[in-house]
């Protein structure tokens, strides 16, 4: 019997997968399974899709965030009325760990929780063998006549037993530094996910998977990290110059002169109070971007305070001059519309946006939605604030100083508040 072990991979998942890829190559699953990719849902069904004309079964898998949620549940429903029993729908990624329950409920045989690298081989191995996959930690699933069944927290990953991606499937791309964050924002799932444990590649790991992608002709080097210049710190609640300098030194010796390194902008932002002016003087001598991307969030001290930040206001003024002095263009987040955000607070946010765009900088705006297993998963969806709002249209959009999904989200949460969905 031949199956296929397929994934449904996207721009906004591609980091993931390929990490799973990574984990796969070099383990027996990948011998009993042919390991296949999707880029278009269209290629997954039955009138132009070939997956079940070539296989017996399938294992099909997806990694989705939250805001991927409802059109990811619509894809489940028509592969579920296509091919019945004879696919096995797999889910993990943020949505899945927050909420295993409401992810079976789509559509989805099984979640798998938190970190994969180790979990999803052996339960693809088990699924492949029709063997007992109740033994493996870190997943959910329903289970005849016992109902719902969750097997428990599956163990921290150690980064330097996986690759970053995968060369046996050609899955390269950003490279994974460091997993974890120690600051338990309650709107972000990064937590979640790891349980908060800092962990970094080893700067050598990371030095020769620089090597394999040079010999690919890969040239731009980008990283992924919930804070780059946390790198090598202990804790990731400091700054580790040394460690920062050591990965930046080797990288580019590993690249070369046609290599471009990318550092502390997407997909590895930083906190504002890692912005210092030795931290911004690497960014200079090693790296090649021209910006980075800087956190604050709100311009009230007292929403970052309710949202757990562990930064202050001034922290974001000071980065923002420190990166401008220094001639890098930051790009500073903000979230409209935060659980408990008052008049008052709507107006703290206008007076920073308005500041940090006379300073230099662009504003990069979400607006809020509420993610299962964070400290606001069951707050209301955002609605920007009119003062918010006015400045946003008046001022900063026409200037092109403003960017980002918020409309887009504003839109799906609005339709979430209207279904009661939110």
């Amino acid at each position: 019997m031949r199956t296929g072990l397929a994934f449904f991979y996207t721009s906004l998942n591609r980091n993931s997968v390929n990490a799973l890829a990574g984990a796969l190559e070099n383990h027996p699953v990948a011998t009993k399974a042919h390991v296949c990719f999707f880029y278009y849902a269209h290629a997954l069904l039955p009138e132009t899709g070939r997956i079940l004309e070539t296989h017996d079964k399938a294992l099909l898998c997806f990694s989705f965030c939250t805001p991927q949620k409802w059109e990811t549940q619509e894809l489940v429903a028509q592969l579920r009325m296509a091919y019945g029993n004879r696919i096995t729908l797999i889910a993990g990624g943020p949505h899945a760990t927050g909420d295993p329950k409401g992810t079976l409920a789509m559509g989805f045989d099984y979640a798998v929780l938190g970190e994969a690298e180790e979990t999803f081989p052996a339960l693809a191995e088990q699924l492949l063998e029709d063997g007992d996959v109740t033994a493996i930690k870190g997943i959910a699933f329903y289970q005849p006549g016992a109902g719902y069944m969750h097997t428990g927290p599956a163990g921290l990953v150690d980064l330097d037993a996986f690759p970053p991606f995968s060369l046996r499937y050609d899955k390269l791309g950003s490279i994974e530094i460091t997993r974890g964050c120690p600051f338990s924002c309650h709107f972000c799932q990064a937590t979640q996910l790891t349980r908060g444990t800092v962990r970094h590649r080893k700067s050598e790991a990371i030095v020769a998977a620089v090597a394999e992608m040079r010999k690919r002709d890969m040239y731009n080097i980008r990283f992924v990290s919930a804070d780059a210049f946390a790198y090598g710190s202990p804790d990731g609640l400091g700054i580790n110059l040394h460690a920062m300098e050591e990965l930046l030194t080797g990288v580019n010796q590993a690249i070369g002169k046609k290599g471009r390194v990318f550092f502390g902008n997407f997909p590895a932002e930083v906190r504002p109070e890692h912005v210092t002016t030795d931290t911004v003087a690497l960014v200079l001598k090693y790296a090649c971007n021209k910006n980075i991307v800087v956190g604050a969030q709100t311009g009230s001290q007292r929403l970052l305070d309710l949202c757990n930040r562990g930064h202050t206001v001034n922290d974001v003024y000071q980065a923002i001059d420190i990166a401008c002095s220094a001639s890098l263009k930051p790009f500073v987040d903000f979230i409209f519309g935060l659980p408990g955000e008052t008049e008052d607070d709507a107006l703290h946010t206008v007076r920073m946006m308005q500041a940090l765009v006379k300073m230099g900088a662009t504003i990069h705006a979400h607006t809020f939605m509420p993610l299962p297993g964070t400290g606001f998963e069951h707050e209301p969806c955002g609605a920007i604030n009119p003062a918010i709002r006015k400045i946003v249209e008046r001022e900063l959009l026409p200037k092109g100083a403003l960017f980002g999904q918020w409309e887009k989200q504003e839109k799906v949460t609005a339709k979430l508040l209207k279904n009661n969905g939110c």
